[in-house]
């Protein structure tokens, strides 16, 4: 997110997670909504307090505290553990997890020990990106496509100790053959962007979330697309309005569309040819 924006939290536009289980020999739901895990058909602190005095641990308990230790980065240990994070909490917990990396990083001037694994997971996650925003590209003969993305692991906002911290940047090269792209891009894009499953709208790679409406149905981005003409290409990166349809996907809305003006872009990008 950009400097001119006020940071959103990372559970806006994300929708709930639901996970059905046997529990006592009936069928319950787990939930999880706005970032809380909720155990639909418990009273918790009664029920803690049973099983405290030896009664039976309902398994929805399991699913529970499986869910805080791997959000803590406590491995759950053993397959049954991990399997009761499966389906539609396995993809939010690894949501919260990118999210607790990313706090993580802002607080310390310490090399994290997950920084790695997570410059990693941003290029193979912008890669497939980048691929399925260019396959109308490379569809109409258009060029190669050679990718390099780095990370950045700080902030811009809020470098540690005032140092300026890199800003992000998009160098892009090419010929009616071969095209090769150098991404700078912090982390937060895995939260802020993919997380949301805004990496590519309408064709388009979503660079940065600028803003975004309450309910998360509406945001301002920064995107990149192409303008192809016979075998020529040109990059267009600006800033625009996306929204969720009822089906739950994104689309690019009309630059007209109501509201305030998405604020200025911040990327640095260069074209050269």
């Amino acid at each position: 997110m950009s400097a001119d924006s006020a940071p959103q939290r990372w559970t806006w536009g994300v929708p709930p997670a639901q996970l059905e289980l046997d529990c006592g020999g009936s069928r319950h739901r787990v939930v999880w909504r706005w970032g809380k895990v909720v155990l639909v058909d418990h009273h918790l602190g009664a029920e803690r307090a049973l099983v405290a005095l030896g009664g039976e641990r309902p398994a929805c308990f399991d699913v529970l505290d499986s869910w805080r230790d791997a959000c803590a980065w406590k491995a759950p240990a053993g397959v049954a553990a991990r399997r009761r994070l499966s389906g539609e909490l396995e993809r939010v917990l690894t949501l919260a997890q990118l999210a607790r990396f990313q706090r993580e990083l802002r607080r310390s001037s310490e090399p994290h020990p997950r920084a790695r694994s997570m410059s990693e997971r941003l290029l193979r996650e912008v890669r497939a990106a980048l691929a399925a925003s260019t396959v109308e590209l490379r569809r109409a003969g258009g060029p190669k496509l050679a990718l390099a993305v780095r990370p950045l692991l700080a902030d811009p906002r809020a470098a540690p100790h005032g140092l300026e911290a890199p800003e992000p940047s998009l160098d892009i090269e090419g010929t009616p053959a071969q095209l090769r792209i150098e991404a700078a891009l912090p982390i937060e894009w895995l939260v802020d962007v993919w997380g949301r499953e805004l990496a590519t709208v309408d064709g388009a790679l979503v660079l940065e979330v600028v803003s975004a409406e309450p309910d998360g149905r509406r945001a301002s981005v920064v995107a990149l697309s192409w303008i192809v003409e016979d075998r020529n290409w040109m990059p267009v990166v600006q800033r625009c309005w996306v929204g969720l349809d009822d089906g739950g996907e994104w689309h690019r809305l009309d630059d007209d569309a109501p509201g305030p003006r998405p604020p200025r872009m911040w990327w640095s990008v260069r074209v050269r040819s």
